[in-house]
């Protein structure tokens, strides 16, 4: 969860918690070693990284905004959006393809559509299957 540290004589600290910093970093650590090693190669040959998608998913680097009661990981857009900025670093295409998993599962997750929610959805969030389509 986001913590607001708040100091003395200093205002509102916006310095990432152990969490968000642990989370960055296995982020960049993934982006280093299994994807800019791979990503040329995979431009060269059109070929869709689906080995590294599934690590990132093993590694619980996709979907992060899926409800724990969905199978997810229920971390805030900030936590997304720092996990995204070093997917992105490793090869933005190869990002993509792990980010946009999260569009088609995305809305689902609206306590609006509750209702309407599919195995498709609780599969897409917990497997290396791609996003259902509503």
């Amino acid at each position: 969860m986001t913590q607001v540290e708040t100091g003395v004589a200093s205002g509102v600290s916006f310095a990432l918690t152990p969490e968000q910093r642990e989370l960055r970093e296995l982020a960049r650590e993934f982006a280093e070693k299994e994807i800019r090693p791979k990503a040329a190669a995979y431009d060269e040959h059109s070929t869709h990284p689906a080995d590294v998608i599934a690590k990132a998913h093993e590694l619980g680097l996709m979907n992060l905004h899926v409800p724990e009661a969905l199978g997810g990981a229920a971390l805030p857009a900030f936590d997304g959006m720092l996990v995204g900025e070093e997917l992105n670093w490793g090869c933005s295409g190869i990002a993509t393809s792990i980010g946009a998993n999260g569009l088609g599962a995305a809305p689902g997750s609206s306590p609006a559509r509750t209702s309407r929610r599919s195995s498709g959805y609780r599969r897409c969030s917990t497997s290396r299957s791609s996003a259902p389509s509503a």
